[in-house]
């Protein structure tokens, strides 16, 4: 970094420090000289190069982490994605100070896909904005550019169809009571055992993944767990809400999975592995069960582009209406309940608001002047005028 462009690393191109020492001093002497360095010379591609790889020169994982913000390699490799394959391969050349809100929206609201060379799904569109979001909130904290111009951008708004919950007769038929059968859908007990817990917890399929033999308490029928699995097959001692709601998650398990869960722990008891879900003693990620749901289950139900994780729509849907939300956010380790995640249906609303009916009923009764009781009296709300309020207790004159 020079000391007259503050807030800028440059590259020499060269690990030699002696050589390095040599451009640097080459490229004082060349803006002393009269070429000089502009500000609004700065393309995007000169600022955000390499900006989510381990060779940001901008700290922004340094950052990161000192906010609290703990993300997995993946997580900088998706953005770093976006940035190369969409961002700058649109904007690279641009200067910072020519982007505008108006130019950039344009552009994102028709994203075509680098490798499908079709519209990107509305989700993906708002991936790629938030990370321009994130590349030029940087430029400004250095004070490259006075305004971010993507913030000024309104994301889609995203329909979660492809996470639709399955009704409960396709539950039945992915699940069905007699155990036998059960192995006969997903053709073995660890899959069964898989797909069961997901279906009594709502658990994400990276921390199934991460299960081991400890996680679970018999005799509270039940599961807890803070571990999961990374995209790089790696045990994590975190969950993908850390940061961002409850730090771990607990489930509750029904008769079948126990009995399920039972058998699966005496066979890795007999490999000797402690972790419930291993191929080949390795752990695997969610796309190896998502292939595993949709190619088992899609022979007993049309799947309708649902995947594993439409179970976890289930779980709340289910559950709403029928526990408390903080409980459901409790077992869905959320801050507070995702309303997202609710796909009731306007008769199963109206079931559940049957109670209310009675005291609609009885609200209707008292404005046509029937009797009601108040302490130990009874009084008719259609009062006489010897009866009335007297220092705001009912009574009479």
């Amino acid at each position: 970094m020079f000391d007259y462009i503050p807030g800028r690393w440059f590259s020499s191109g060269t690990s030699d420090i002696v050589e390095a020492i040599h451009w640097a001093d080459k490229k004082v002497e060349s803006d002393l000289m009269g070429k000089g360095y502009n500000r609004e010379d700065i393309t995007l591609r000169d600022f955000a190069t390499d900006f989510f790889t381990a060779r940001d020169p901008y700290g922004v994982r340094k950052r990161d982490i000192k906010h609290g913000h703990h993300y997995d390699d993946s997580y900088y490799a998706r953005k770093q994605g976006y940035l190369d394959n969409y961002i700058l391969k649109r904007f690279g050349n641009q200067t910072l100070l020519s982007l505008t809100d108006v130019v950039i929206e344009d552009w994102f609201l028709d994203l075509i896909s680098v490798t499908k060379k079709k519209e990107l799904h509305d989700d993906t569109k708002n991936k790629v904005l938030t990370t321009f979001k994130d590349v030029l909130r940087e430029a400004v904290r250095q004070g490259l550019i006075p305004s971010n111009p993507a913030e000024k951008i309104t994301m889609i708004n995203v329909t979660a169809n492809t996470r639709t919950p399955f009704t409960p007769q396709e539950i039945k038929l992915l699940y069905p009571e007699d155990d036998e059968q059960m192995l006969k859908v997903w053709g073995s007990v660890m899959w069964a055992t898989f797909f069961l817990i997901f279906r009594d917890t709502g658990f994400r399929p990276s921390q199934i993944a991460a299960l081991s033999i400890s996680s679970y308490y018999p005799d509270l029928h039940g599961i807890f767990s803070r571990n999961s699995v990374g995209d790089n097959r790696q045990l994590k001692n975190s969950i993908k809400t850390t940061n961002k709601g409850k730090d771990y998650m607990v489930g509750i398990l029904t008769a079948q999975t126990e009995r399920f869960l039972n058998r699966r722990i005496i066979e890795c008891q007999n490999k000797k592995e402690e972790y419930l879900f291993l191929i080949d003693k390795k752990f695997f990620v969610a796309s190896t069960s998502n292939k595993h749901f949709t190619s088992f289950g899609g022979k007993i139900i049309d799947m309708k582009g649902r995947t594993q994780y439409s179970l976890r729509h289930s779980f709340e849907t289910d559950l709403a209406g029928r526990i408390e939300n903080k409980v459901v956010a409790e077992l869905m380790a959320h801050t507070a309940f995702n309303p997202v995640y609710d796909h009731r249906s306007p008769e199963t609303l109206l079931e559940e608001l049957q109670p209310v009916r009675s005291l609609l009923e009885k609200r209707a009764a008292l404005a046509d002047g029937s009797e009601r009781k108040v302490g130990e009296q009874i009084y008719s709300t259609t009062a006489p005028s010897s009866v009335g309020v007297a220092g705001g207790v009912l009574g009479s004159d």
